[in-house]
């Protein structure tokens, strides 16, 4: 009753702030009119404030499909270094906004590994994603991917603040938020590090994490290879275009 409760009320929630955010952007892009440094920058402020709101509302949604056993729909044959690819391609513009330089490479060949598309996205979604919001201008976020035993291996680490030990075995914590200076002002909900867990739990991996405060931050992901160790390869240029 508390998974349908949460999910009922979320849901009902996320259509009308997204409207709020829609128009917030259409008066800061100056679509109504001029408005004043100072109205932008209040503007500004209350579209950063919808946005944290949105965020929690697709994570209890997530939450609640998760409790649900929902979260994993559809498990496929996946090539997860096109699913990467995808990410960081859609992550580009956050990454250059802050100059930080997004790198992801992979081998030319690696095993497909059995999984639901979508689940795969959010997890790098989220794992890229907070690698940037942690690394200060100037920094580097990069992606790997490899194999390790009957593991597709993907690690995602960066130069950026890096956790503090007593952090490090409540990270996965559900609305854990590590709370510092350097951190105040970064909008998140604490849920995102539990659902990427349990999303990897459900496709029988693992996820761990090694940090060093001021030293930046690797999150490492093992994913069991599809039975039939099917090699993925990238599709060859077509050389007539």
């Amino acid at each position: 009753m508390k998974s349908e409760f949460i999910a009922m009320v979320t849901h009902e929630l996320r259509a009308p702030i997204a409207a709020v955010e829609q128009q917030l952007t259409v008066i800061l892009n100056k679509m109504a009119g001029e408005v004043t440094e100072k109205q932008e920058q209040l503007l500004s402020r209350a579209k950063e404030r919808t946005k944290g709101l949105l965020d929690l509302i697709k994570d209890l949604l997530d939450l609640s499909k998760i409790e649900a056993g929902k979260m994993v729909q559809y498990k496929e044959p996946l090539p997860l270094q096109e699913v990467v690819q995808r990410v960081v391609d859609l992550m580009k513009v956050e990454a250059d906004n802050k100059k930080i330089d997004l790198q992801f490479s992979a081998p030319s060949k690696i095993s497909l590994i059995n999984a639901d598309r979508n689940s795969m996205e959010g997890i790098f979604t989220n794992l890229i994603s907070n690698a940037i919001k942690y690394t200060p201008e100037g920094g580097k976020v990069w992606v790997k991917l490899a194999e390790e035993g009957g593991f597709v291996k993907a690690t995602v680490s960066d130069t950026g603040i890096g956790l503090k030990k007593e952090d490090l075995p409540r990270i996965f914590d559900k609305f854990y938020r590590v709370k510092t200076t350097q951190t105040r002002q970064i909008v998140g909900t604490g849920l995102g590090l539990s659902i990427v867990k349990s999303i990897v739990d459900a496709h029988l991996g693992s996820i761990t994490v090694d940090s060093e405060e001021g030293g930046g931050t690797t999150f490492t992901v093992l994913l069991p290879k599809e039975s039939s160790s099917t090699i993925y390869r990238p599709a060859e240029p077509d050389s007539h275009a």
